[in-house]
């Protein structure tokens, strides 16, 4: 496996399956990728801050409220948790994923701004999108 920006090289997992014993059936390749992609997941990275890309995706996508690996009271301001860096971070990372998202669906950083300060309506565009992308109803993204 040849890493190219932290990722394995698709090129080299094709030529290791075609180098490899003959797969009985498309079935037997799918285990075999699916092995190969199950234990990358598994492997801490150094671009995770060594975490594996499994364990990032519950840290940033798991149940922050009830299960999660870390749990924050949505509550708790920026503010008054500034003197706990941890936290600080947690939060900030918090908002960061919620604004990039939505600067990808909405248009840019701005134009989430503008929103949550009232100064900009979405458009039938960021509706149609966020609905598809949220599972939001159009018709509360209207009101």
């Amino acid at each position: 496996m040849t890493p190219r920006d932290g990722f394995p090289d698709l090129q080299a997992i094709l030529d290791e399956i075609q180098r490899s014993k003959p797969f009985a059936s498309i079935d037997e390749i799918n285990r075999h990728l699916a092995a190969r992609t199950n234990s990358y997941n598994a492997t801490p990275q150094r671009e995770l801050g060594g975490l594996s890309p499994d364990q990032m995706a519950q840290l940033l996508y798991g149940d922050w409220a009830e299960s999660g690996a870390v749990r924050l009271d949505q509550t708790v301001t920026l503010a008054e948790c500034s003197d706990a860096a941890l936290f600080a971070d947690a939060r900030t990372l918090l908002d960061f994923v919620a604004t990039a998202d939505l600067a990808a669906w909405m248009g840019g950083r701005a134009r989430v701004s503008e929103f949550f300060a009232g100064k900009r309506r979405l458009s039938i565009a960021q509706i149609k999108t966020l609905r598809d992308e949220l599972g939001i109803p159009a018709d509360l993204l209207i009101s």
